[in-house]
């Protein structure tokens, strides 16, 4: 990758466990975001982790000059985090001492290291770096969480019982509150879409400019030339995902009871669950019909996947960028997604996606495809095309580096 930065940093970043294995969505952001910058800056890790099996495959990686080892928190919080107004400070209201006792830790590393700029790879870790003896602080709320909340509510608010809507009520003033208030004390503030972005800047109502928008990549794997060429599960569709996510959980709700049901039953289209974890429910739907298989962990998802003609993603709730709409795009799979499945992907639809937000108009759609080979492959063909432009890890990379570049010259 060619560099062009000006700027030689000391940076830290904190996070709540060793990124790696790259095995979920978090640790995926951290590793690849760390990498982007190491090549022009010294970078160390801070992270709550003793495991020395996962510490030992993280510096073999040759990404991090050194990783502090931080404790974990006591088992038992204080009651006074009851009180709380917002989530800012909820570290502090459950274990005080423990929280001083970070702080002290973090700023010995910092001064130890000469650190110039703290990043802090998920929100909740955020309250650590306001007491940080440090240049430059950024935050990397990669979705926004009050916006997931909030269209949680939209989705299921009127299932809940009064009791659960209050606390759920209490629990998003305390989340808009944490987020509304970073640009007061942070230098930057990245985020994974333009939606979140929106969001964000919204809550905080300020004027200055400390939002940059950073997507994920796609598996360096994916990235392979000859990604696409293979043989193919006729008259099939599969989702995947973490099935305990309560956003991909009410996709497969959502598919199942508004669109499976009422149009796609009878038309002996098989319709594979991918993803571990599935539960009573889930089991259940696939035991019932013969043509939904819910697989459970598979141990090679992309050689799947690619095998199968159409990913669906009928997301109705949630925000940031779907990771499985990227690894489709990179697989030539034909993706059929709802507005907001692909709102955080720069995707135009007919050309790199099929659009489908009524039930029956996915239905229509999936049947369509099913029998269009060929237009399956023009549209599998232009969304790889989008990936290798946009959303490989480095060309990501590049945007991360330029953000924090431009703080670091302020």
């Amino acid at each position: 990758m060619e560099r062009s930065w000006r700027v030689m940093a000391n940076v830290l970043i904190l996070y709540d466990a060793l990124p790696f294995p790259v095995n979920h969505g978090g640790r995926l952001r951290v590793y690849h975001l760390s990498a982007a910058l190491s090549g022009a800056n010294k970078c160390y890790l801070a992270a709550f982790a003793i495991n020395q099996e996962q510490l030992d495959a993280v510096s073999s990686q040759g990404i991090y000059e050194d990783i502090l080892l931080l404790p974990l928190a006591p088992e038992k919080p204080s009651v006074i985090r009851h009180l709380r107004l917002s989530n800012a400070h909820l570290i502090e209201a459950s274990h005080p001492t423990y929280y001083r006792h970070i702080v002290v830790m973090l700023n010995n590393y910092i001064r130890q290291h000469a650190i110039d700029i703290s990043i802090a790879g998920d929100l909740h870790l955020a309250e650590y770096l306001r007491g940080l003896t440090v240049r430059k602080r950024v935050v990397d709320d990669f979705d926004c969480h009050s916006l997931t909340m909030e269209r949680e509510y939209g989705v299921s608010g009127n299932e809940w019982s009064m009791v659960h809507k209050f606390l759920y009520k209490v629990a998003l003033h305390r989340t808009r509150g944490q987020e509304g208030g970073l640009t007061k004390w942070c230098d930057l503030v990245t985020t994974i879409s333009e939606p979140d972005k929106k969001r964000l800047a919204a809550l905080s109502k300020t004027c200055r400019n400390v939002f940059a928008v950073v997507p994920n990549g796609v598996a360096p794997e994916l990235e392979a030339e000859d990604c696409g060429q293979y043989g193919e599960i006729e008259n099939a569709v599969v989702f995947w995902g973490n099935l305990t996510f309560r956003p991909n959980y009410s996709a497969v709700q959502y598919f199942y009871n508004s669109i499976y049901l009422p149009y796609l039953a009878s038309e002996g289209i098989t319709w594979y669950i991918v993803g571990r974890d599935a539960d009573d429910w889930i089991r259940g739907i696939a035991e019932k019909h013969d043509n939904i298989v819910a697989t459970g962990f598979v141990d090679d998802l992309f050689d799947f996947v690619k095998r199968v003609p159409i990913a669906i993603n009928p997301m109705i709730m949630g925000s940031g960028l779907k990771n499985k709409v990227l690894e489709a795009f990179a697989l030539k799979r034909t993706v059929i997604s709802t507005s907001m499945g692909v709102e955080a992907i720069e995707a135009v639809p007919g050309k790199h996606y099929v659009l489908a937000d009524a039930p029956k108009t996915f239905a229509e759609q999936v049947i369509r495809y099913l029998d269009d080979p060929d237009g399956r492959r023009s549209i599998g063909e232009d969304a790889r095309h989008l990936i290798i432009e946009k959303y490989t890890w480095e060309v990501v990379g590049q945007r991360w580096q330029s953000a924090i570049e431009g703080i670091l010259r302020h």
